[in-house]
């Protein structure tokens, strides 16, 4: 039933006014998120590759998303978990890549079923950037694993009210950023776990070594001159 159907049963049957209100309102929320995923993944598409790149505080940015799903998170009585065990930051584009993050911890806490975890794991592995979120919700089947990136694609099991957008847009926004991102069940086989991989480039931190070392030749060169002058 649509959320004109809705509004019309709302008119005619007093007795149901209540819930007919409270579904309008819920299907209001789903069509907004839509339109806003449709807005965020065709901006990303049009993206050739990242503009306003810098180095991006992931514990910050994480934390800031916390914040924001805060009332998402406490309604379900949630308990998030956060380890951060890097301070290696990737270059990116703050705001995809608080778009990411939001989609995934978001997708975590809206499937975890009510008083469980939430785990946010950001850490260095095999010359990678990792950040881990990890929920005990009913998880996804391993031969669904790479489907469930595909737009609109939908489990026809799946519980919630997903578009079936909200992983598309997180893969797109990680290939832009040369990130790999992959689903996997933990050692225990219970809890489901999503992975942004960010490959660190040698090239690139080789570069940016090379330049600090330079501004420091630089200033040293420069104490240099206006000590011998004096």
């Amino acid at each position: 039933m649509g959320i004109k159907a809705h509004a019309q049963l709302a008119l005619k049957d007093k007795g149901h006014e209540e819930t007919a209100l409270i579904r309008i309102v819920g299907g209001v929320d789903r069509t907004t998120r839509l339109a806003n995923q449709l807005l965020t993944l065709s901006g990303v598409d049009a993206m050739s590759g990242l503009e306003k790149a810098t180095d991006i505080d992931v514990k910050q940015l994480i934390e800031r998303v916390i914040e924001d799903l805060y009332p998402e998170i406490t309604q379900k009585f949630i308990k998030i978990i956060t380890q951060f065990d890097s301070e290696k930051r990737p270059v990116g584009n703050e705001y995809l890549l608080y778009t990411l993050m939001r989609n995934l911890i978001e997708n975590a806490v809206r499937y975890s079923t009510p008083h469980s975890e939430v785990k946010v794991l950001y850490l260095w592995d095999k010359q990678a950037l990792c950040a881990s979120i990890i929920d005990q919700g009913p998880g996804i089947p391993v031969d669904q694993h790479d489907r469930v990136f595909d737009r609109f694609y939908r489990d026809i099991d799946a519980e919630g009210n997903g578009s079936g957008l909200g992983l598309a847009i997180a893969r797109q926004i990680a290939i832009l950023h040369g990130a790999e991102i992959h689903l996997a069940f933990t050692e225990s086989g219970q809890d489901l776990s999503v992975t942004v991989s960010f490959k660190q480039n040698e090239k690139i931190q080789l570069t940016k070594i090379l330049i600090y070392l330079i501004c420091i030749i630089a200033r040293l060169i420069n104490v240099h001159i206006i000590t011998t002058d004096k």
